[in-house]
């Protein structure tokens, strides 16, 4: 079986480190130490953002260096800074991409082309380094929501995760704060969600309604009079369960004014995807991603 190459970032494979002996010109500098390269081999490494020193990507040609700068060129090309700050690259390897979205981004397409999404900057990271030509869907993460947010690079490896998705092999773990101190403090909540085109929200009743069934396991984490920090295993996949089923138990997520939250200090929906566990598409390894509770939730 295939095996895959993985880049935890901000991590990159680096081809060639050399240091400086004495002060001269990038330009000048490269054309020494890489003698077989010619000189438009030598603008792509800077143009592709694959020549870095002291740790910085450096794309000017007349970049000046000083005697002991490090020099190295990468493998591949450096993402550029996202000056959005929108997403961030967590994990890569040939067949899937994970990203930690921030909260108020579309994960997908909107009416206005000119409004940067999750998936378009993603798109955009892996055809720069042609690790892709495509990305495909997993999940969804709605724009209130931050975290971890999974693609696929192909279509047959979107359809494998996604079959896993239905048998529940794929695992989702979130923190949320909620209004008030949940009783009991563990538990799990089971209920059936039907959308409501008329009022434009989710139904959510404790017997069948003809809709979807939504299942979630809760642990709390931390707790005061005011409010509770709790762990979310999403054991199903439902369209808004998590801020529904929250919000019928009488504890709505902290923001989350349509689901009935009375206050917003953080002025944002205060939930949050930290875990996504699943087996790998092609080589069946079980892989665990996660990232930290955001500091202003604790």
């Amino acid at each position: 079986m295939k095996g895959t190459s993985h880049k935890k970032y901000g991590q990159s494979s680096v081809a060639t480190t050399y240091t400086v002996l004495e002060p001269q010109t990038l330009s000048v500098y490269l054309s020494q130490v890489e003698k077989n390269r010619s000189c438009s081999s030598l603008k792509s490494l800077l143009s592709h953002r694959q020549v870095a020193v002291n740790g910085t990507v450096i794309t000017a040609f007349d970049y000046h260096l000083r005697k002991g700068d490090v020099v190295e060129i990468y493998l591949q090309g450096l993402s550029a800074p996202n000056p959005n700050h929108k997403i961030k690259f967590i994990y890569e390897d040939d067949y899937v991409l994970i990203i930690d979205k921030k909260h108020g981004t579309f994960d997908g397409a909107v009416a206005n082309e000119n409004v940067s999404t999750a998936y378009s900057i993603a798109l955009e990271h892996v055809k720069r380094n042609k690790s892709a030509k495509e990305l495909f869907f997993v999940h969804r993460l709605e724009r209130e929501a931050s975290g971890l947010l999974l693609f696929a690079k192909s279509e047959e490896v979107q359809a494998r995760l996604c079959a896993d998705k239905e048998k529940r092999m794929l695992k989702r773990t979130f923190v949320v704060v909620v209004e008030g101190q949940m009783s009991p403090q563990n538990g799990t909540l089971t209920d059936w969600l039907k959308d409501n085109l008329h009022l434009s929200k989710t139904i959510a009743s404790k017997t069948d309604n003809g809709g979807r069934q939504a299942i979630l396991s809760y642990k709390t984490l931390k707790t005061n009079i005011q409010y509770s920090l709790l762990e979310i295993e999403q054991i199903t996949d439902v369209r808004n369960q998590i801020r529904v089923q929250l919000s019928v138990e009488g504890h709505p997520i902290v923001g989350d004014k349509k689901n009935g939250s009375s206050v917003n200090p953080l002025k944002r929906i205060c939930l949050h995807a930290t875990g996504i566990s699943f087996y790998h598409p092609v080589t069946g390894q079980k892989t665990d991603c996660s990232i930290p509770v955001p500091k202003e939730f604790l």
